[in-house]
């Protein structure tokens, strides 16, 4: 690592720390530091030229004017296999375009002349946090992200030319812990489609969310290409293009430093090769969050079956059953209606109540008789997928998760977060939640997802990403 303070909390310091955090073993780093001995036990070394041996990766966290210089002395001396460069401002202003072309011209110089010659990520990124490297160099303080706390079998990969919405989308999706979270910042070397491409034999990787500003020459083509074949493995790809304006494009020009291309083009593109491609950045993190969360579950058809302790979501939901992709409300066997019944008399509430689809339970439903309907309605044949809604307001349910509320019991749970993943375990229907509520409720919502069942926000937002998530798994 370059760029490490022996005297404060600086990037390279902060980078230095999540390796020892993540126990990378202390004797097989090194800090380029010279009149220094160590930092936090691990051996400093005065120069480059002073390593043991090449390095795998090095990690560059200093001022950019500094690269060019630092990049011939790595080639000439075939120092390192693979930089992360983090400096930003390389390509983007006058001083910094010179600095880039600088760095860039000493790679190609160096490969077009047969010579060993490092791969780059960045400049002007994060990096790579690595969960079998064992390795993150995604410099923010762990109190401002916090560690993923969420899958035991993480699933995903994230690559970002933008590191700011990586590490959002991270910190709004706790759960998911991915495998790979990439920034490639200006992909002076690597881009987001080398790494998609890497990612198609992986099998590890079942979900790749994309987030793209721009291409070099001929890489579009290439990444529909690679969408397109890690759909056909399998694979959930989750599409956000940046630069659909000519505002846009000046923006992404003047960040990445990258040729924005046309975005209808690619966009249509990245469907028709299966992609699940987003309009917004609420849309790319619900269209993830289904991704990751219902991997495992299979999609035979387009029948939906709703449900809610509310009138307004039970409408709001089959006013946006999409019929033009083909969806359609499940028609219940008599079975699943009497089973329903059943669990309304014996809770006295049958009268307030016409068992249908959708299925408004009022608010007088308890968990109980939200978790009951459900496994009847699971049960059904004819039940493709569900979007179960509540609103957790009513005082019928005990709305928190268990040890959370004062009204909870710890030995014996009741909230629908500690019974519904009880439910849906060894289940394969696809199950989304709502929980339209405020932040009293956020814990509510935290633990269904750290349950492993999608929750959205709002009912509206959860049939329109669960409807294309599906047609996208089904067609």
């Amino acid at each position: 690592i370059m760029g490490v303070s022996s005297k404060s909390m600086n990037i390279g310091r902060t980078i230095l720390g999540n390796l020892l955090r993540d126990s990378f073993p202390k004797n097989e780093i090194f800090i380029i530091r010279p009149e220094t001995e160590e930092i936090d036990g691990v051996a400093c070394v005065p120069g480059l030229s002073d390593l043991p041996a090449p390095v795998d990766l090095l990690v560059v966290a200093v001022a950019a004017n500094q690269v060019p210089d630092i990049l011939e002395e790595v080639v000439s001396g075939d120092l390192a296999k693979s930089i992360v460069l983090i400096p930003g401002g390389m390509g983007e202003t006058r001083k910094g375009k010179e600095a880039a072309r600088k760095a860039e011209l000493a790679i190609t110089n160096a490969r077009e002349k047969g010579r060993p010659a490092p791969v780059i990520i960045g400049p002007n990124c994060l990096g790579i946090r690595s969960l079998p490297g064992k390795y993150d160099t995604l410099f923010i303080p762990e109190t401002k992200l916090p560690l993923p706390t969420g899958l035991s079998e993480p699933n995903t990969a994230m690559v970002f030319q933008s590191g700011a919405f990586m590490i959002t989308r991270m910190n709004e999706l706790p759960y998911l812990n991915p495998v790979y979270a990439i920034s490639t910042g200006n992909q002076m070397d690597l881009t987001t489609t080398d790494f998609a491409e890497d990612f198609v034999d992986n099998p590890k990787i079942k979900v790749i969310g994309l987030y793209i500003e721009g291409f070099r020459d001929g890489e579009g083509l290439r990444s529909v290409q690679a969408i397109q074949k890690l759909a056909q493995n399998g694979k959930d790809v989750v599409v956000y293009r940046a630069g659909r304006t000519a505002e846009g494009k000046s923006a992404t020009s003047s960040h990445t430093a990258s040729m924005a291309g046309d975005y209808r083009i690619f966009q249509s593109a990245a469907a028709k090769a299966g992609a699940l491609v987003a309009e917004s950045f609420d849309e790319f993190r619900h269209l993830l969050m289904l991704a990751s969360l219902l991997e495992n579950k299979t999609v035979n058809g387009k029948k939906l079956a709703l449900s809610s302790n509310a009138g307004f979501e039970t409408v709001g939901m089959a006013d946006n059953v999409d019929s033009s992709r083909g969806f359609s409300l499940a028609v219940y066997e008599d079975q699943t209606i009497r089973r329903i019944g059943k669990t309304l008399d014996e809770r006295r509430i049958s009268r307030l109540i016409t068992v249908g689809n959708p299925l408004d339970l009022t608010p007088m439903a308890s968990d109980d008789v939200h978790t009951e309907c459900l496994e009847a309605i699971l049960d059904d044949p004819n039940v493709d997928a569900v979007i179960m809604g509540f609103v957790p307001l009513t005082p019928a349910m005990a709305t928190l998760p268990a040890g959370i509320s004062k009204y909870d019991s710890i030995e014996k749970p009741t909230s629908l977060a500690n019974r519904v993943p009880q439910i849906l375990e060894g289940r394969d229907k696809p199950v989304v939640t709502v929980v339209d509520a405020g932040r009293l409720y956020d814990p509510l919502a935290d633990a269904i997802l750290m349950g492993g069942i999608p929750c959205f926000r709002s009912a509206d937002n959860a049939m329109k990403a669960l409807q294309k998530y599906l047609a996208r798994k089904y067609e």
